[in-house]
């Protein structure tokens, strides 16, 4: 199975609905297998490192269901700094997605890279990445340095034109450290915007016994029939993005208001 996604935050509403989706999706397509990256923990890779990524997802609905989701076939964190850029670089990685809150962006009131940010300020004196913006710059160069081509990036959050949003954090300091590298990413990125009409229970919603499926891992869960959503943008993608014929999979024309939780919308 090859990682054609790079996820940035694998945590509890990534596992319970975007992988399980791509779950879904690699016994027709094994190209979008995910490499889950985590930036600030090592918390999911100490868990399901061990069991090769493997966990099971309680399906809540009128019945309880389980599933083992074996869709992330990597799992890296930020002491792999080398296999993070590589990965991001590689021409088979298609999609990087993130599942970051709206700090993460580190955008000042006007919109704009917050360049007085002690993290920023940092990075644009040449230190190591440490903040999302800085990982995807640092990894967008390489993908540029190695030829690895077209590329998209998708925010999953519930901020209204969120692929705006990502895409000014991310340019804004590619322009601050290279402009050539910031012309680049015009030509060869994009940043559709999506929306989630959901937030997710964890596990403070307990569920039967999961012993019975083989394994140990952490328990997700999830009601099936919601999750991320990519809004009138899909032709924003630099290649074909994943099916989206699996439940909770959709691409609404529009979707308005300053946070994004219903799919009427």
């Amino acid at each position: 199975m090859t990682p054609g996604i790079v996820h940035i935050g694998p945590g509890a509403f990534h596992r319970a609905h975007q992988a399980a989706y791509v779950d879904a999706i690699l016994p027709h397509d094994p190209r979008w297998g995910i490499s889950a990256v985590a930036l600030n923990s090592t918390g999911v890779a100490d868990a399901l490192g061990p069991q090769d990524g493997l966990y099971t997802l309680a399906l809540l609905g009128e019945t309880v269901g389980h599933r083992v989701i074996g869709s992330m076939v990597e799992l890296l964190t930020a002491g792999r700094r080398d296999a993070i850029l590589s990965r991001i670089a590689a021409p088979t990685t298609r999609l990087v997605s993130t599942t970051v809150t709206e700090k993460g962006y580190h955008l000042d009131a006007g919109g704009a890279l917050d360049m007085e940010h002690p993290a920023i300020i940092r990075e644009l004196t040449g230190a190591e990445p440490s903040t999302l913006s800085g990982w995807l710059v640092a990894g967008l160069a390489a993908r540029r340095a190695a030829g690895g081509g077209a590329i998209t990036l998708m925010a999953c959050d519930n901020l209204a034109d969120n692929g705006r949003r990502f895409r000014r954090s991310v340019r804004d300091l590619a322009a601050a450290r290279d402009p050539d590298l910031a012309a680049w990413i015009d030509d060869h990125v994009r940043f559709p915007s999506t929306m989630v009409d959901l937030d997710h229970p964890g596990d403070r919603r307990r569920a039967a016994p999961v012993g019975r499926c083989g394994h140990r891992p952490r328990r997700r869960m999830a009601d099936p029939a919601r999750g991320v959503h990519p809004v009138g943008d899909r032709g924003r993608f630099r290649h074909r993005p994943p099916p989206s014929t699996s439940p909770g999979c959709s691409s609404p024309t529009t979707c308005t208001g300053s946070r994004m939780r219903s799919c009427g919308c």
